[in-house]
Formats: structure tokens, sequence, C-alpha cells
């Protein structure tokens, strides 16, 4: 009996010692997804504020801003430039005047809206007259953007916005043989009013063109809030781990599933 009480004993002493483990590994496998992400968006936003910042330096900038005379060629020919010559093959370009009115958008022919309201970030930057990088949602997408004033003699005149996407960064992130989901927060959804993707799973806007199928079916299965609750979880043999999506004032945008 004692013979047999101390057999069990020590498997049931091996066999919580390898869940610990197991579950140990899994944990470092999660945050080591999270942290490869993260550094990963970091350079993109510090990549975006490169362009953004060496765009607005143009001297004529400033002075098409106040005439309202935007050259839609030779922006959409630096877009294909950057499509053809970076690994951001799909930068956009728009260009506010100071009263928050979109003067040229290179992914659309839709100018002259107002953007009062609903972008608090290209209005801090008017006002403070400072560059800042942030995640958030327009009418068109969640994507990545950096701001910029323009400026002439001391005075802001506009600001220009380069957008880019997490498309690209999906792509890394399948070299790693890690799938992603890029979701935008559900308050959000009625703010798409051009969605660049048109992908949505119960109201749950896919912000990434290549979204697996099979990860779409989770999120229609389940509660988005089982996703990041937690370090990770087990769904069908895959490690699923989720990275939150900030506003540069900690508002949370949406979630990258992977």
């Amino acid at each position: 009996m004692l013979l047999l009480y101390g057999g069990w004993v020590y498997v049931d002493f091996v066999n919580t010692k390898k869940y610990e483990l197991k579950n140990q590994r899994y944990d470092t496998q999660a945050k080591l997804m999270q942290k490869r992400l993260s550094e990963m968006i970091l350079s993109k936003q510090k990549a975006t504020v490169a362009i953004a910042i060496a765009l607005a330096g143009d001297g004529f900038l400033a002075q098409n801003i106040k005439s309202k005379n935007i050259s839609d060629k030779y922006y959409k020919n630096l877009s294909a430039k950057f499509r053809k010559n970076t690994l951001y093959k799909n930068i956009w370009i728009q260009i506010i005047d100071k009263n928050l009115n979109s003067l040229y958008r290179s992914w659309t022919d839709k100018k002259g809206d107002s953007l009062k309201g609903f972008r608090k970030d290209i209005s801090n930057v008017i006002k403070s007259k400072k560059t800042l990088y942030t995640i958030s949602c327009c009418k068109f997408d969640l994507s990545i953007k950096a701001i910029v004033p323009v400026m002439e003699d001391g005075e802001v005149v506009g600001a220009l916005e380069i957008v880019s996407h997490f498309n690209s960064i999906a792509k890394q992130m399948k070299k790693f043989d890690i799938d992603s989901m890029v979701v935008l927060d559900k308050k959000y959804t009625k703010q798409l009013k051009y969605p660049y993707t048109n992908i949505f799973v119960d109201k749950y806007y896919i912000a990434n063109f290549d979204a697996p199928l099979y990860m779409q079916k989770y999120l229609k299965n389940a509660d988005i809030k089982e996703f990041y609750s937690q370090t990770y979880k087990i769904i069908q043999n895959n490690l699923v781990t989720t990275y939150k999506l900030e506003s540069i004032d900690k508002e949370l945008i949406g979630y990258y599933i992977m």
C-alpha cells in the first residue's frame, strides 16, 4: 500500500512538473511574440516619422497648403516610388490645412472634408507644433500614423500625415511562422466610412488583408476578451497571444492577435 501510494505521489509530482514546465514554455513563447511585434511596430513608426519629416521639409508645401494647390500627380508618383523602392508597399499621404480640412489624400479622390471632432491627434499637432506618431482609426482604416506640422515663418499653416499599415508587419511575422489578425475595437466600427480591407467578422473590422480564415472563425466563435484576458491561450493546438494596440493617449484602439 505504501509503495503504491508512494508511486502515485511520484507520478503526480512528475505530471505536475511537466504541466508547469509546459506552461512556462508557452508563457515565454507568447511574451517573445509580443516583444517581437512591439519592436516591429516601433520600427515602422520611426520610419513613418522619418518619411513625414522629410516631406514636410519641402519648402513649397507651406505655400501649396495656403493656396490650396496640391499636385495630385507629384504625390501619386511619390507613393509609387515608395511601393517600388521600400519595404513599405502602401504608404498613404494626407495634407491638411490649419483648420483641419483635408486638402489631399493619396489613396482616394475624396478631399475638402473637415476632420474636426474625430481627429484629435491632428488637432494636437497643429496646436502644439510638435510631431507625433500613433496608432489610430480614421474613416478608412486602423493604421500607424506620423503627423508633422507644416510651418512657415514660425507659424503652423497645416499638417502632413503619413499613414502606413499592418500588412507588412503581418508578412514579417509570417516569416517566423506566426499568423496574424489585426482587429479594430468595436466602438470604432461606425467611424469607418470607407473600410480599406472591407473584412468584417461580427462587426469587428479586420485591418490586414491576409488574416487567415481559421483565425477569423476563432473571432466569430469567441468573445474577444478571451484573447487578451491572459498571456496566451491554446486553441486547436495553436498558441494564441494578443498585443493591445493603443493610441498615443493610451486609449485602446484594437488588438493584434497572433
